[in-house]
């Protein structure tokens, strides 16, 4: 609660919300952009212009500096002379001094400019560590400390009490008493990782709040809101040994109901969670897609649409393929909400996040993103790859979340709130966060094979998080069976099985891509397109495709898996297990038994037409779901056989 009481602090000083800037810090920020940066202008012209930290002290603004301990060391020792002498000096030359000194300046004097009285400096930061020992003498001279202690168990029980008057006192002691073992548990030193399980007090305001629509118990709460499916098994296990010692259990056989949807004019329900339709101002914002039902995420939609209409962002969280952009899509869809689109990755930068470059006439004109529209109009944004991003763009993405505010590349300021009685300053580059704005962000899960960064220990408890997994068996084979309504039940279960053993060996270790359902629908459309062929083939005995087969539908998502040894020797186990004869080699062979010759004996030859020849005319021959193509000029027996 660093941050509203820092913001609450200003009120009673009397800065309102528009004098209240928070600029948040990033451990790679440099010097020079801490004070200034450098922009391009319309006309090709470059110039410095001024950062929020500067604008603060010619404003007079009330300055926080959330983050101070990602701050380098070298880059903080610039604010030694801000703070003990009143005094900067800018890259563009300009030198801002006291105000008592810039009384005696002459007015003649150019690039000199006055540090206004009422500017003031609040930094925020955490308690430094062994491996972050960021309070060095030089920081320790230029602020005045106070430790903001965790609250006691007392006081937090009072206050989540009257947040959340219909959770029973005894629910919210259990969850007080979890943190307090985890706190105790990093306190002694047993396993300092344990502090990533720590409920912060807004995760516990999202639990609570989410108790009210009784979806979900309590352990399944704080399990997906601590993330345990991606845990490592140290911390798992911690963390299910520590709910079990707060009486804090799982549901014994609990059963998932079956999930339906009703949509009327007005409304939609999904299950028990009931959400009004919008009416949309631009439909063609509004996404179309193509989904198909399962009960396994009916659930998560029905999670989700309960934390939206609560008005919280929501952080989808999952490996590749699993179906995130799918049900975040569906929600806007049935909800009929205005979506914003932004995908970010490796070299997104600030000004990439708020500004689009746009060619007119000629003429580069930056225009608002997406971000900034949705902002503005109350759309939805979705947010795509997010652990891709810079950890400066996460940063500023957690300060519009949690604080509301951010700081834009061409000089404006996002709030949350502007006083009715200063709505002038709106034209004056200040701009109000609209009621309706929500953000759903989509991330895969940390550490490899995706190697972005973890954005969920950056700000996921900022987020209702869900997490987004491969369905069951029984979901997986009536999702597939909808995509393939021509292919057999039986191989659709077989595939459905090899891919849920190929997750297994991901869970073991032994594997390190987790083959997604995106991957297996893609198998599955290809074999639908030949069974469609072979379906036309039967009735028209007419051949216009040859028909492919499971190994090439399958080569096609495992063909690059064989340039490495030992996974190709790990697939191929797992294939030739479900009677698949899938060789990864660099020829494709297929190697079944030994090859021997079989003596043929001719024996007569069929006349079929007089007006096609005879080696043009072809014949279809079904047989254990194989179809065989013969050019019936002659027919040889086999010894043994007859046909």
């Amino acid at each position: 609660g660093k941050s509203v009481v820092a913001q609450i602090f200003g009120n009673w000083l009397g800065y309102d919300s528009s004098q209240i800037r928070i600029l948040h810090l990033y451990k790679d920020i440099t010097a020079r952009d801490l004070l200034q940066r450098r922009v391009t202008l319309d006309n090709g012209d470059t110039m410095w212009v001024a950062s929020p930290l500067v604008q603060a002290c010619l404003d007079g603004h009330l300055l926080i500096l959330d983050g101070l301990h990602r701050l380098h060391r070298g880059t903080a020792a610039v604010l030694q002379t801000l703070v003990h002498e009143r005094e900067l000096r800018l890259s563009d030359g300009s030198r801002l001094v006291h105000h008592d000194r810039f009384q005696k300046i002459p007015k003649s004097s150019r690039k000199i400019f006055e540090i206004h009285p009422s500017f003031r400096i609040v930094a925020l930061a955490e308690f430094p560590t062994a491996s972050l020992p960021w309070l060095s003498s030089e920081i320790m001279s230029m602020f005045r400390f106070h430790v903001m202690a965790s609250p006691s168990c007392i006081e937090m029980e009072g206050l989540m009490g009257s947040m959340h008057p219909h959770v029973s006192s005894d629910v919210i002691r259990k969850v007080i008493d979890f943190n307090l073992k985890i706190q105790e548990m990093v306190v002694k030193g047993d396993v300092q990782e344990a502090v990533t399980l720590r409920l912060s007090i807004r995760q516990m305001n999202i639990i609570f709040s989410q108790m009210n629509f009784q979806l979900e118990n309590l352990y399944d709460l704080m399990y997906r809101c601590l993330l345990g499916k991606f845990l490592p098994i140290t911390l798992k296990t911690i963390l299910e040994n520590t709910m079990k010692s707060c009486n804090i259990f799982p549901e014994k056989n609990q059963v998932v109901p079956e999930i339906s949807i009703e949509i009327s004019e007005n409304f939609v329900r999904i299950g028990e969670i009931q959400a009004k339709i919008r009416k949309p101002k631009f439909p063609a914002l509004i996404p179309s897609l193509v989904f198909f039902n399962m009960n396994f995420q009916l659930r998560i939609l029905q999670m989700m649409i309960r934390d939206y209409e609560a008005g919280n962002h929501i952080l989808l969280i999952g490996n590749q393929g699993v179906g995130k952009n799918k049900l975040a899509d569906k929600m806007l869809e049935m909800l009929k909400i205005e979506r914003q689109y932004i995908q970010l990755h490796r070299d997104t930068t600030l000004q990439s996040l708020t500004v689009s470059p746009n060619v007119t006439n000629g003429i580069i004109r930056y225009d608002d993103s997406p971000l900034i529209t949705a902002i503005k109009e109350g759309h939805c944004l979705v947010v795509d790859e997010a652990d891709k991003a810079p950890l400066e763009v996460v940063i500023i993405l957690k300060g519009l979340v949690s604080d509301k505010c951010m700081n834009l590349s061409d000089g404006r300021r996002v709030i949350g709130r502007v006083d009715r009685q200063l709505e002038v300053q709106l034209e004056n580059g200040l701009i109000e966060i609209h009621p309706n704005f929500r953000m759903i962000v989509l991330a895969n899960r940390p550490g490899y094979p995706f190697l972005g960064n973890d954005f969920f220990s950056q700000c996921g408890d900022s987020f209702s998080s869900h997490v987004v997994d491969n369905p069951d068996s029984e979901s997986e084979v009536e999702l597939l069976k909808q995509y393939a309504p021509s292919v057999p039940t039986s191989i659709l279960q077989k595939l459905t099985f090899l891919f849920s053993d190929l997750r297994m060996m991901v869970e073991e270790g032994s594997l390190n891509y987790p083959y997604s359902l995106r991957e297996l629908v893609n198998v599955v459309k290809h074999l639908q397109q030949d069974f469609q062929v072979e379906n036309s083939h039967a009735k028209n005995f007419q051949l216009e495709k040859s028909r492919d087969g499971i190994l090439v539908a399958l080569k096609n998502v495992f063909a690059f898996d064989s340039y490495e040894p030992q996974l190709r020797n790990s697939l191929r186990q797992v294939f030739h297990r479900y009677g698949i004869p899938l060789d990864l080699g660099n020829n494709f062979q297929v190697e079944l038994a030994a090859s021997r010759p079989l003596n043929l004996e001719f024996f007569e030859s069929w006349d079929i037409s007089r007006e096609i020849p005879t080696k043009f005319r072809k014949f279809w021959k079904q047989e254990k779901n194989l179809i065989y193509d013969f050019q019936v000029e002659r027919e040889f027996r086999i010894p043994g056989k007859h046909h």
